[in-house]
Parts: structure tokens; sequence; C-alpha cells
């Protein structure tokens, strides 16, 4: 029993558990409230699922929009703004990476059709394309570093939907494959965001088919 000159504070205890839930109610009041009360272990992890006691959240980049997942290391977008429009070549390089057309594992030479490019006229973008579709691209670091795909934007001007094939070769001598699908007569740029698999690569190759690239992002 309290004493008669104990402040009336004093005589409520909250048991371990109570206490547990009057914090689990505070983080809830500003986790609706938008304000951030992460602890320092969740907080370090900027992109994925985020799991905490009483609250879970989630970024998933979607299928077209802005990659925001931020990387450590040296973030690369390779724009193709150095493409000459009419004009082919063999491989074009930016930012440390290198753009390369095959035919099967035999490079495009100067005597072929290549890598050409093309103008998006609403986004004052350069896209890539291969001139035959018979033509691979392959992107590796000059330094043949290891570095990881993050994302990159395709616009597909047929009328067919596309099925591609990312092929990422890893150091270990095995591969990751991820497939996506471009939707056709699309004159806007579809995004797509590489999984985690492609976190850590040598190169990376598909088949273009008819489809143009841009703003592949890449981190090493």
């Amino acid at each position: 029993m309290p004493t008669a000159t104990e402040a009336p504070w004093r005589r409520f205890r909250p048991k371990p558990q109570m206490a547990a839930c009057i914090s689990s109610a505070i983080y809830i009041t500003f986790a609706i409230s938008g304000l951030s009360l992460t602890s320092p272990a969740v907080a370090a992890s900027p992109c994925g699922l985020r799991v905490t006691d009483v609250a879970m959240s989630s970024q998933q980049p979607a299928v077209s929009g802005r990659d925001d997942c931020a990387g450590s290391g040296h973030d690369s977008l390779l724009t193709m703004s150095g493409l000459d429009v009419g004009t082919s070549t063999p491989a074009y390089g930016e930012d440390g990476y290198i753009l390369s057309a095959r035919v099967g594992l035999r490079p495009c030479d100067d005597g072929q059709k290549c890598i050409f490019a093309a103008r998006d006229q609403q986004s004052k973008r350069t896209l890539a394309f291969p001139g035959s579709e018979s033509l691979n691209f392959n992107v590796a670091l000059q330094s043949q570093q290891t570095f990881r795909v993050r994302s990159l934007k395709i616009r597909n001007p047929d009328r067919t939907t596309q099925s591609i094939m990312f092929v990422g070769k890893l150091p270990s001598g095995s591969t990751t494959a991820y497939a996506v699908t471009v939707r056709g007569n699309m004159p806007d740029l579809q995004t797509f965001i590489f999984p985690d698999s492609f976190g850590d690569v040598v190169s990376v190759s598909w088949s273009p088919k008819g489809t143009q690239v841009t703003d592949i992002r890449l981190t090493h």
C-alpha cells in the first residue's frame, strides 16, 4: 500500500508486458502520423522488406517507374548519349562500361550493322538498338571487375510483345537469368528492375530483338 505522502505518479508501476504494449502503441502512433521511429539495425537496410516487432513496411520497385533504391559504391547510368544517330558502331563506352554487339560469341565488326541510336522525341533520351535481330547486346566493365545491374529502360516500337531473357555471368562461371515481357506498340519507356541475383556479375547479355534500350543503371 502506498503511503499518504507518496506522490500519485509513483503508485502506478507498469509490468514489463504492459510497458511493451505502451511502447508498441507509441510506435504505431508515430508510424501512422508518418514519422520515422526505426531502430538503427532496420534503418541500415535501405531496400527490400523492413520488419519490426510491431510494424512492417515494404519498398518494392514497380515494374515500370523509377528505381529509388540507392546502393553503395559507384553508381553509373548509361544514357547512350554518346551514340550518333544514323551511324553504326561495334561497341560503345560510357563511364567505364562497354556495350558491345555480338553474333553468338563473335563480336560484331566495323563492316557489319552493329549498334545504332534512336532519339526519343518525348523524353529526349538516346536509345541503342541492334542493326539486326540476330545480334546480342553485352555489357561489362572495361576493368573486368564485377558490378551490379540495377535497372534499365526499354522501348518496344513493334506491335508484337517481346519476351527478353537477360543472362548475367557470375565470377564462378555460372549464370543467372531474368526474363521480362516488353509490351508491344508502346511509345513510352518501360522500366525493369533487376533482382538481387544480378548483384555481382562480370557481364550481362541479352537479345534485344526489335527493342531499344537506355538508362542502364549499374553499381560497382
